[in-house]
């Protein structure tokens, strides 16, 4: 597939490719509202523009995954066994593992270098005009996944189906999906009833909540009812609590973070659903609720991969509020400087719609949100 390559990676893929010359060998493991929601933009930024949505004129330096991936295997395995609840303080052993496996992409740093490097970014002036292309490889270097994001597409990816069948009323199918680098997690997919390659949309969950929480909190299967797929999956270490805090300040210490892997694994099921012919690899949208829309934000910045963004949350790199573990997923430091003009919808490169957190209305605005922006191009 098409990437674009840019000035800010200190790493590069070779080895990985290496490893990955076959699917075993890469799986071998050295270590194991009543009113109209808000769209498109925040303060004094347009809203509501007409569709076709034109994106504002940018230099476009994003990874870009789109078609159908040739690096995807379909397994049935019934049952799963992987540890990959989100509340589930025991989960971790896949990320602690993750930083011996890349220990030569990141940088080994000490606590007090650590914390001169957070502070000097805090006090950077926000950067507010991204006209040269920057912000795609700075979100990948502040993340540490930049050599990821490079060898997605061969990157070995097995999808091991263990539960097809009726779930909330519609078919559903349960997978497993194993990458060599971040272990095994959950994702399930809900099947509209549609003819021919159909629109999907990624959900993702913040803290303290799951996968399931989409169709029995949030009515994310109004989606499947008006025709659209629904993906759902499991980020590992999400409690909010101080085990996570614990995990992200070891990986941070390594020079990676755990919202920069959670991303990865995000864009390793879109690839997995294009991969899939029952959805059209071309017209996927995310929905992100909290800390799932944090990550939105940021991935529709780095990567060319999803026609929209629906988000309840605007995006958060900072520290999180006092009497909260100060080391949660969202505290990436390196972004700090880049945060304001994130949240600047209107200079987005793929349409907006920023919801009231918990999405009090309804599923209502954002199944007419992704009608609009997921329609098929030929009709």
């Amino acid at each position: 597939m098409t990437r674009v390559t840019g000035p800010w990676f200190l790493f590069g893929s070779a080895a990985l490719l290496s490893a990955c010359s076959t699917p075993d060998a890469a799986f071998e493991r050295a270590a194991r509202d009543t009113e109209p929601p808000p769209a498109f933009g925040v303060g004094s930024a347009p809203q509501n523009p007409s569709f076709p949505f034109e994106a504002p004129t940018a230099t476009d330096n994003r990874w870009v995954f789109r078609g159908v991936p040739d690096s995807v295997v379909f397994e049935e395995a019934p049952g799963g066994g992987a540890c990959t609840n989100p509340m589930d303080d025991a989960c971790d052993g896949d990320y602690r593992a993750f930083i011996g496996l890349a220990w030569e992409h990141g940088h080994l740093t000490d606590e007090s270098s650590l914390q001169d490097t957070i502070d000097g970014f805090l006090a950077m002036p926000a950067r507010l005009d991204d006209s040269a292309g920057e912000l795609p490889h700075a979100i990948a270097d502040a993340w540490g996944v930049g050599f990821l994001f490079d060898a997605l597409e061969q990157t070995p990816t097995r999808a091991l189906r263990t539960y097809s069948g009726e779930a909330w009323g519609g078919r559903v199918d349960e997978y497993l999906l194993e990458d060599p680098w971040v272990g095994s997690f959950f994702a399930r997919i809900h099947y509209a009833d549609a003819v021919g390659p159909a629109p999907a949309v990624l959900a993702v969950h913040g803290h303290a909540t799951e996968a399931a929480d989409w169709p029995e909190a949030f009515d994310a299967l109004s989606l499947v009812d008006a025709g659209v797929h629904v993906a759902t999956i499991d980020n590992r270490m999400m409690y909010a609590n101080a085990a996570q805090s614990s995990l992200n300040r070891e990986l941070l210490l390594a020079g990676f973070t755990q919202q920069g892997l959670h991303a990865y694994e995000i864009l390793l099921l879109h690839k997995v659903l294009r991969a899939l012919p029952a959805i059209d690899p071309e017209r996927v949208g995310y929905l992100g609720h909290s800390a799932g829309g944090n990550k939105g934000g940021l991935l529709i910045r780095a990567v060319d991969a999803f026609n929209s963004l629906v988000t309840d949350i605007d995006t958060e790199v900072r520290r999180a509020d006092e009497g909260v573990p100060e080391y949660l997923e969202g505290f990436v430091p390196g972004l700090a400087p880049w945060q304001d003009l994130v949240n600047r919808y209107d200079t987005a490169l793929v349409p907006v719609l920023k919801l009231d957190y918990g999405f009090p209305q309804g599923a209502g605005p954002y199944v007419d949100f992704f009608d609009e922006t997921l329609q098929d191009p030929a009709t």
